[in-house]
């Protein structure tokens, strides 16, 4: 054999072994990358696996659910409990179902309301249960009235040139962000719960109005047959500036009424993490920031007439709010 020939046999056999040698270390690195693999899943899923039907013993009654169902509310008890990460620490009983010291109507009730959420439509949204005491005392300990007696945002003016002028993520606590300055209508989501207090921490922020606007119907926008022209939110006019309109404005710290500044809280800083607390329903609704009262409906002892106490504004908790920006609302604490 030639020189040539003995130089190509070699070259071809060391590419042989090379590729053997590769495809070895390919099929042993197989577990490991599958291992990998299923370690991205759990950590995505946020659980052990988000299939997974689990066995609840509650107060004695069997009851099976989704594991997805237990956890889809972002943040709270139940879904902490349930993510997977603490099954071996749950008390369970002699069966391994996991026991919840609960009366089964009212935890049943409770998921019932998730699984119906979860399958709501267009033609039939979700509708929240009537509950009492005893239910209400149930969503509270697992954090989840949010999730059974949910919030929304309905926008009232936003602009028109940005594709995703904002955001609005759901859970224990709501985060919305705008990328302009916006204005929305906090309602109710499937329920007729009455809104007690209200409560949102600033987080990198433009600007910010929040506040109450009266019942729609005392406006009538019919005179003579002709109808009104009514003033509109917009990218210069936002709560507190419109007539009938009353709200706390971070920009130029004060209380707005219909555009008119009736108290100056110069004195406040409305920095990141500032928390702002709302009572829109009751016989004097108040503003507080960071737990200290800075307006009420009575004047008293260095506190100001925000709301003419002949009007009522205990609207079903209605708030509305301007906003450019970031905010959290982290609690929102309902009537019974």
């Amino acid at each position: 054999m030639t020189d040539d020939g003995n130089a190509l046999e070699e070259t071809l056999s060391q590419s042989l072994m090379k590729r053997e040698r590769d495809l070895i270390k390919t099929v042993s690195d197989l577990p490991n990358k599958k291992k990998k693999v299923k370690t991205q899943i759990k950590n995505t899923s946020g659980h052990k696996k988000p299939s997974d039907v689990v066995c609840l013993n509650i107060g004695g009654r069997r009851l099976e659910v989704l594991r997805r169902t237990l956890c889809s509310v972002k943040g709270s008890l139940l879904a902490s409990k349930f993510s997977g990460k603490l099954d071996k620490s749950l008390d369970k009983d002699r069966h391994g179902n996991f026991f919840i010291e609960e009366e089964f109507d009212l935890f049943k009730k409770m998921i019932d309301a998730l699984r119906k959420k979860a399958t709501s439509t267009k033609k039939y949204p979700y509708k929240a249960p009537q509950g009492n005491e005893d239910f209400y005392r149930m969503l509270e300990y697992y954090k989840m009235t949010q999730g059974i007696y949910p919030l929304k945002l309905d926008e009232l003016y936003c602009p028109t040139d940005e594709g995703c002028a904002y955001t609005f993520m759901t859970g224990v606590e709501y985060e919305l962000k705008t990328k302009k300055f916006c204005t929305f209508r906090i309602t109710r989501n499937g329920h007729n719960r009455t809104v007690k207090s209200f409560e949102i921490r600033i987080g990198k922020l433009e600007r910010l109005q929040i506040g109450i606007k009266n019942p729609p119907d005392s406006y009538h926008p019919f005179i003579s047959g002709k109808k009104l022209e009514l003033p509109q939110y917009s990218q210069n006019m936002g709560v507190g500036d419109l007539e009938h309109t009353f709200a706390l404005d971070t920009r130029k710290s004060c209380i707005l009424d219909g555009g008119k500044a009736i108290k100056n809280i110069q004195n406040i800083e409305f920095k990141e993490g500032t928390v702002i607390r709302i009572e829109p329903c009751s016989y004097e609704q108040k503003w507080y920031v960071d737990g200290n009262l800075i307006a009420s409906e009575k004047d008293q002892e260095g506190e100001v007439t925000v709301i003419p106490q002949k009007s009522s504004l205990c609207h079903n908790g209605l708030i509305e709010l301007s906003i450019q920006g970031n905010v959290k609302i982290i609690n929102v604490e309902y009537k019974d």
